[in-house]
């Protein structure tokens, strides 16, 4: 019982991780604005000249292993977050399902489908309950150790260092 239960939970996380993918291409495609952790990853893919999702990858491994040095707990779903979602948005991109948006109000309807399609998915991957992604557990794990800094403050600094580099 216990086995068939984490594997539907598991292709739980995965849908919802892939519906997290379309929710971040479809921000993406809206052509004016991304979310922190984009930018960061659209930065670095433009000036190494490589796909958005290889980088997301290799950023999301680094973070899941800085998340291992401060001793956070690994679940499932924090892996699976590592490894799915930024080759999920390259396959969308490749599909080419969205054109990139070339004005103001297609871009801003792209972007407010982008963010309703990010809540809902997170609601589906959160549910089943198997690790938070390597990003939280890492905002997560510094706010442990900076306990003079509510969570918010560290997340705008999280924030704010990504987008700088970025």
């Amino acid at each position: 019982m216990y086995i068939k239960s984490l594997c539907l939970r598991t292709v739980r996380v995965a849908l919802g991780l892939c519906l997290f993918a379309f929710g971040i291409y479809l921000t993406i495609q809206g052509n004016i604005g991304v979310g922190p952790w984009d930018v960061f990853n659209l930065g670095l893919a433009g000036k190494l000249s490589m796909c958005f999702g290889i980088i997301s990858v290799i950023i999301s491994i680094t973070v899941l292993i800085i998340d291992l040095c401060l001793k956070e707990r690994i679940g499932i779903g924090t892996v699976l977050d590592a490894v799915m979602v930024g080759k999920m948005v390259d396959l969308y991109t490749y599909l080419e399902l969205i054109p990139m948006c070339s004005r103001l109000w297609t871009g801003c309807i792209c972007l407010v489908l982008g963010i309703i399609v990010i809540c809902l998915a997170q609601v589906v991957y959160m549910s089943g309950g198997l690790g938070a992604g390597p990003r939280d557990m890492m905002l997560i794990g510094i706010g442990k150790r900076l306990h003079k800094l509510n969570i918010g403050t560290v997340s705008w600094i999280i924030y704010i260092v990504v987008l700088a580099i970025g």
